[in-house]
């Protein structure tokens, strides 16, 4: 079934939590938006689990006489939840061998819609409590914005 949508919107999020379940690792993955949810608590994140979305787009300038098409350069995000259980050395070993297997996964593999492959960007924790530790780790990309 094609986009309804005349724009192309490019990377395929889909794409990207399909390529983060063949991990085996994550109990689920999900959309970014329920991560707002689990951060404040109303909605359960049983971990570990993982969150993709895009955190940024920066477009550049409309080239075309005829149409419309545009170069976007784009941010996605992993935000992913683990357990922690507090001066547990192992939770903190464990964070460091989440954010490098989804490094590994993602780092150089182009998703469907981009121009692009996947570079490793940064990492960063995202808030330690309730049990919880929430890291993010970045990619950039790009994808063409067209009519």
């Amino acid at each position: 079934m094609a986009d309804p949508d005349p724009l192309n919107f490019g990377v395929d999020l889909r794409d990207v939590r399909e390529r983060l379940e063949r991990l085996a690792y994550f109990l689920s993955v999900t959309d970014v938006l329920d991560s707002a949810e689990a951060l404040d608590d109303t909605l359960p994140a049983s971990p570990p689990a993982a969150f993709v979305g895009v955190s940024s787009e920066r477009a550049e300038p409309n080239r075309m006489i005829q149409g419309h098409s545009q170069r976007v350069d784009c941010d996605v995000a992993i935000l992913f939840v683990e357990s922690a259980a507090r001066m547990d050395r192992a939770a903190k070993d464990q964070l460091e061998r989440t954010r490098k297997a989804v490094i590994r996964q993602l780092v150089a593999w182009k998703p469907k819609g981009t121009d692009k492959a996947l570079d490793y960007l940064r990492y960063r924790v995202v808030k330690i409590g309730d049990g919880k530790v929430w890291a993010e780790v970045s990619f950039s990309t790009a994808y063409r914005l067209s009519i």
